[in-house]
């Protein structure tokens, strides 16, 4: 019978690999495939990919948002909460679909609100099918420091109001970070 190592063993010997030869960065295996987290000598950054379909729009078609949410600490008092990676896809011609379109990330320590900070898309979401160069790829929270630690998350939601179809913003929650130190 083959005997079994225990299931954390790759981590253990990639990070010694990777002190050994003074990398010092090394993913961590991830628990599952809907989480992520690169760690980088103490810094710590952890995402959660985010993905939404908006139908009923103004010019009969729909339209994809995806991004990832992030919560990071640099391994000392630096925390920060972003979105990255976004990235849109309208299957619809370019017009007057949202009225609103902004992305509000938060940095939560124990779901409680220590920065926020809103995105607003709604000019790029109607005049461009996919994002183009100029369009930024980030919404950061802003960076705070402070000695608390554990429990630091990333959460937020979208608001958006389809042209002719909503009489009041929508709000999408995102579906928050695991917590860091």
């Amino acid at each position: 019978m083959k005997k079994s190592r225990p299931r954390g063993w790759r981590r253990v010997l990639t990070s010694a690999v990777a002190v050994a030869l003074g990398v010092g960065i090394w993913a961590v295996p991830q628990a599952s495939a809907d989480v992520s987290e690169d760690v980088t000598a103490a810094a710590i950054n952890r995402c959660k990919p985010q993905e939404k379909w908006i139908n009923h729009l103004a010019t009969g078609g729909e339209m994809r948002i995806m991004f990832e949410l992030c919560v990071a600490s640099n391994g000392k008092a630096k925390r920060n909460a972003f979105a990255r990676h976004i990235w849109w896809e309208t299957y619809s011609p370019p017009g007057n679909l949202f009225g609103v379109f902004t992305l509000v990330i938060r940095l939560e320590r124990n779901d409680v609100r220590k920065s926020h900070s809103p995105c607003v898309f709604t000019w790029e979401v109607n005049n461009l099918s996919t994002p183009d160069g100029s369009v930024p790829g980030t919404c950061n929270a802003g960076t705070i420091t402070t000695n608390l630690r554990g429990g630091w998350t990333a959460d937020g939601y979208l608001a958006y109001r389809r042209v002719g179809y909503d009489s009041r913003n929508q709000h999408w929650q995102l579906a928050g970070t695991g917590s860091i130190r």
